[in-house]
């Protein structure tokens, strides 16, 4: 069975124009429910958004994805949103190594 939160960040990521949007007004604690549910339904947009906004100092996979039958999410995660989460990460990468910038990890 889905938690509220779980089913909250469901219906956020549905609308992926709008949920890119307003991240910069969430707070940080609504970002791994965020990820969890962009991952599993193959989000893309938000799931870079996510990636490239992560407030936190590092982004563990293990730690986000827990057991899909937990939560009544589908089997396995589709191949877009791993794909759309590294490309997001070589992105940030790029952009930690320019000149002047902080490194967060």
């Amino acid at each position: 069975m889905q938690s509220l939160l779980s089913l909250c960040a469901v219906q956020v990521t549905r609308h992926q124009t709008l949920a890119c949007r307003a991240l910069a007004s969430l707070p940080r604690e609504l970002y791994p429910a965020l990820f969890q549910a962009a991952f599993m339904y193959g989000r893309t947009l938000v799931l870079q958004a996510l990636v490239q906004t992560w407030p936190y100092p590092c982004l563990s996979f293990r730690q986000l994805l827990p057991k899909p039958k937990q939560l009544g999410w589908p089997e396995r995660p589709r191949k877009e949103s791993v794909q759309a989460v590294i490309l997001a990460l070589l992105a940030r990468d790029a952009i930690l190594k320019l000149p002047g910038t902080d490194v967060l990890c």
